[in-house]
């Protein structure tokens, strides 16, 4: 049982990294509070130009890269479960220099994994300005 039980999460993995590899837009899944990041998708690192691990360790990296005028606002949105949905658009300035504007869209629920609430945030690059 412990060799099938194996195997099936290697095949999940598997499926995971294939899903991963074709979402163009960026994906985080958080719990609510947004103390820690469950989920960041590859597309993220092609966005922020910062490494998965780093957001991992620490959620509050992922912040760095907004711009210092969105800030506070994002900070509070990714905290705030007090909506199911929001979308808000804002520069990302990546550790080049280069900005990308893009669009940050999140839906909270509640399910059995998350019985506190989770948080999906998808993050489309709209352009890249500089």
């Amino acid at each position: 049982k412990l060799n099938e039980s194996q195997q099936l999460i290697s095949r999940l993995k598997a499926q995971v990294e294939l899903i991963d590899r074709s979402l163009s837009q960026g994906v985080v899944i958080y719990p609510v509070g947004f103390e820690r990041i469950d989920y960041a998708s590859g597309a993220i690192e092609s966005i922020w130009k910062r490494k998965r691990e780093t957001l991992y360790s620490d959620c509050f990296t992922l912040l760095d890269g907004i711009a210092n005028a969105d800030r506070d606002a994002v900070e509070l949105k990714l905290k705030s479960a007090t909506e199911p949905t929001w979308s808000l658009e804002t520069e990302v300035v990546r550790r080049d220099r280069s900005v990308a504007k893009v669009e940050l869209t999140a839906v909270s629920e509640r399910n059995d994994t998350y019985p506190e609430g989770v948080v999906t945030l998808r993050v489309r690059e709209i352009e890249e300005t500089t």
